[in-house]
C-alpha cells in the first residue's frame, strides 16, 4: 500500500526561503549600488584635488574612464546620471551646470534651461526623479536604481 503525503507544505516553505532570500539579495546590491556610486564620486573628486591625470585629461575623459558616462549620450540619460551621482537633490540650473562640466553641448537647444525642466518632469512622471520645493524652488533627486549609461552596458 502506498501512502501520499501532501506536498503543499513542502512547496510553500521552499518558496516563502526563496522570496525572503531575494528581498535580502536586493536589499544587498541596493546597499552596495549606493556605496559603490558615493565611492567613484569620492574618487573623482580626490583625483581632481591631487591633480592626478586630471591634469592630463579634460573632465569628460576621466568620467568616461571613471564611471562609462560618455558625454555624446542623449541628455535624459545625461540627466539622469548627473542626478544619480549628484548624492542630494539638485535644481535645473545646478543640473545644467553639472552636464556642462560633465562636457555636454547644452548650447545646441534653443531654450536649455526649457529643454531640462521638461526632462526632469518627464523623468518625475515615470517615477525615475522625486520633484521636491526647498525655499520655494523646484529640486530634483534621483530613486531609481543607480543609473547605468548605455556606453557602459556595451562596455561590459
Amino acid at each position: 500500500m502506498i501512502v501520499r503525503t501532501d506536498p503543499a507544505p513542502e512547496y510553500e516553505k521552499a518558496l516563502k526561503a526563496a522570496e525572503e532570500e531575494l528581498a535580502w539579495r536586493l536589499q544587498q546590491k541596493a546597499e552596495n549600488d549606493n556605496r559603490i556610486a558615493w565611492l567613484k564620486t569620492t574618487i573623482a573628486s580626490l583625483q581632481q584635488v591631487a591633480a592626478k591625470e586630471a591634469t592630463q585629461r579634460s573632465i569628460s575623459d576621466l568620467l568616461q574612464t571613471m564611471w562609462g558616462y560618455d558625454p555624446q549620450s542623449g541628455l535624459t540619460d545625461s540627466i539622469r546620471y548627473v542626478l544619480c551621482n549628484a548624492g542630494r537633490a539638485l535644481g535645473p540650473i545646478e543640473i545644467a551646470h553639472q552636464l556642462h562640466l560633465a562636457g555636454f553641448e547644452l548650447s545646441k537647444y534653443q531654450q536649455p534651461s526649457a529643454v531640462v525642466h521638461t526632462t526632469l518632469e518627464r523623468l518625475a512622471k515615470h517615477g525615475e526623479v522625486r520633484r521636491l520645493t526647498v525655499h520655494g524652488h523646484k529640486v530634483y533627486e534621483w530613486v531609481g536604481s543607480p543609473f547605468v549609461s548605455g556606453y557602459t552596458q556595451a562596455v561590459r
